[in-house]
């Protein structure tokens, strides 16, 4: 196959498009979830507790949006012809990390805190589903990668 080019620009406009109707749309969810919520009288320990335990659930998708967001960001430095510059090292980094930041409340965060919420923690917790391990392992080769090409880059630098 010849060099085929792809513009990346209006790809990363529409990774920002769909991030943002993704985050409208867990804005919605959560205000539906809000308005379940129970009066909150703010004498009753046990009725403030729920709702750091309802915004703890939000860690992990907030962090992926993060990461959906770093994405475009990184088509759009590829579509300006920065392939493996600083800017670039920078955005694939931070879509590692926020990746696996929100694996990690996923996975270890939510799980374990939830019960403190609830007076009834009794230590770690996790829960290791199939899609919370993928995206957090696709996260850290992500940020492998760049620690890799930033130290090529580097080496082939010195060459010039």
């Amino acid at each position: 196959m010849g060099n085929i080019r792809i513009p990346h620009g209006p790809l990363s406009l529409v990774i920002k498009v769909v991030v943002v109707v993704l985050a409208l749309a867990l804005i919605r969810e959560v205000a539906v979830h809000l308005g379940e919520l129970p009066v909150i009288d703010r004498t009753n320990w046990r009725e403030m507790i729920l709702i750091p335990a309802f915004w703890l659930g939000l860690l992990a998708p907030g962090f992926y949006l993060r990461a959906a967001w770093a994405a475009s960001d990184v088509f759009a430095r590829m579509d300006k012809g920065d392939p493996f510059g600083p800017a670039m090292i920078r955005g694939l980094k931070s879509m590692g990390s926020n990746l696996m930041l929100g694996a990690a409340c996923a996975i270890v965060i939510a799980p374990t805190l939830s019960p403190l919420f609830d007076d009834r923690f009794r230590g770690v917790r996790y829960d290791a589903e199939i899609e919370s391990v993928t995206i957090g392992l696709l996260g850290l080769v992500l940020f492998l990668m760049a620690q890799q090409g930033q130290a090529l880059k580097s080496e082939m630098d010195s060459f010039v």
